[in-house]
């Protein structure tokens, strides 16, 4: 499958950061604090990967989002990177 946009895979991780924060999807902004905007702590952070990891791959079957690489994951613009970076392939 071709690499996606950048754009593609922005929407579909604030959909994710939307049902796990409980943040209307249209408030959420790439320059947030996924802890000081979305209120999401360690564990909800962590809760992301399995998600994250479904998106990239649809894309890159090899991809793996690891619940510690999102737990440490600051913003969502960091949260988008991570899964664009996986869903081309790049680590």
């Amino acid at each position: 499958m071709p690499n996606p946009s950048r754009s593609q895979i922005k929407k579909r991780v604030i959909h994710n950061l939307s049902i796990v924060s409980g943040y209307s999807e249209e408030s959420i902004k790439e320059t947030h604090s996924l802890k000081n905007h979305l209120d999401m702590g360690v564990r909800q952070r962590e809760s992301l990967a399995p998600g994250f990891e479904v998106i990239a791959r649809e894309y890159n079957s090899d991809a793996v989002i690891s619940k510690a690489e999102c737990g440490r994951l600051a913003t969502v613009k960091a949260s988008i990177d991570l899964v664009w970076s996986r869903a081309k392939g790049s680590s």
